[in-house]
């Protein structure tokens, strides 16, 4: 079985769960439900769901030595993880505002986050693997800081290593540090090593700084690109010809984590011999999955509930 490296964000979710769709004014004291606790992030969203579904993973991040640290190793309890703990700075957290019918609104400490370096991937001590996927390096100060130098570094020794790799974005803060880096430049470094960049629309749009993203990250350096389109599923292409995978319709609960587990679902089926377009579609079926819950991880089943349940 194909081992999956997961790095990068990782924080703990908050989610309060909403009696009513009514959206809160100010000053108004809300009645909710009991909250959830999770761990949240690509390398928790991702990671878990792989997990899940069967694959053999191994989880690199920082957390703190705080509350917040313990809560999420309690959670990862039986994974392979190399978790760096750091006494300077808070663990990563994030309050998800997720009302019905209405996209997230999140509440995030980027946190120890921000301490994340190059160094902190060492390909020749973690267990040998076939792919690692990085996520949201724009919540992450040291992989864009330097001009992105260091993201590059880590996709660079990655390929050297034999391993295909991707990854996923998160939006900028446009009015905090990360909105004011130039993502263009970074990606120009970072591309050329990435076998798969995997951001939303909105995310694609922000970081190329380009109304038609699609020729911005290939003109940047991209090999191919699988972009999350939300209801209207992933769209593949790779500079000369594309593939769209609808989605698979579902109850929804909530959408927290659902593009990651998109992408967990992706990894699983391009490590297991299936072709992009099928892995596609194992990626929407896991998505959709995810969306049948309130947090990130406890929708996604099996691979074998889930490909007898969507006929894969």
């Amino acid at each position: 079985m194909s081992r999956v490296i997961v790095a990068g964000h990782l924080c703990l979710d908050i989610i309060p769960t909403f009696l009513t769709d009514n959206p809160a004014e100010p000053g108004q004291l809300v009645d909710t439900g009991e909250s959830i606790l999770s761990t949240g992030g690509a390398v928790s969203n991702v990671g878990l769901a792989l997990h899940k579904l069967g694959a053999e993973v191994t989880l690199v991040a920082r957390i703190g030595e705080d509350a917040f640290g313990n809560a999420i190793r309690e959670r990862m309890q039986g994974l392979d993880q190399y978790l760096i703990r750091t006494p300077h700075g808070q663990t990563s957290h994030s309050i998800v505002i997720s009302q019905p019918g209405r996209d997230r609104t999140f509440l995030h400490h980027a946190g120890t986050n921000h301490l994340f370096g190059s160094g902190d991937l060492d390909f020749t001590n973690l267990p040998k693997a076939d792919w690692l996927h990085f996520g949201y390096p724009p919540l992450m100060r040291r992989m864009y800081a330097d001009g992105g130098d260091e993201l590059a570094d880590i996709f660079r020794r990655a390929k050297a290593a034999g391993l295909r790799t991707s990854l996923d974005m998160s939006q900028p803060d446009w009015k905090g540090e990360s909105g004011k880096a130039h993502w263009p430049s970074i990606l120009k470094k970072v591309l050329p090593h990435v076998d798969f960049f995997m951001p939303s629309e909105g995310e694609a749009h922000a970081v190329t700084d380009s109304n038609n993203p699609l020729e911005a990250a290939f003109k940047l350096g991209a090999n191919q690109l699988i972009l999350k389109c939300g209801g209207d599923g992933l769209f593949w292409w790779d500079g000369k010809k594309g593939h769209r995978q609808p989605i698979f319709p579902v109850e929804v609960v909530g959408t927290t984590g659902s593009g990651d587990a998109t992408i967990a679902g992706f990894i699983f089926g391009m490590t297991n011999g299936y072709s992009i377009e099928e892995s596609m579609r194992i990626g929407c079926a896991v998505g959709a999955c995810c969306c049948e819950a309130a947090d990130a991880v406890s929708g996604v089943t099996s691979w074998e509930v889930t490909r007898k349940r969507f006929e894969l």
